[in-house]
């Protein structure tokens, strides 16, 4: 998958309640790429655009 940015969530207390975003890119915004599984597909019933992505983070 390609992005110019994603945000990272840092949690603001121990009881997980309150959490800030913070956006995270490389200089110039550049592209740069990381694993995922990405999807589209149209429902049947409605004839929407479904999407689905899930990002994959290696420690």
């Amino acid at each position: 998958m390609f992005a110019d940015g994603f945000y990272k969530w840092k949690w603001l207390d121990n009881k997980f309640k309150k959490k800030q975003k913070y956006l995270i890119e490389l200089p110039n915004s550049e592209l740069f790429s990381f694993s995922g599984l990405y999807d589209k597909w149209i429902d049947k019933k409605t004839g929407e655009i479904k999407i689905a992505a899930t990002l994959n983070q290696l420690r």
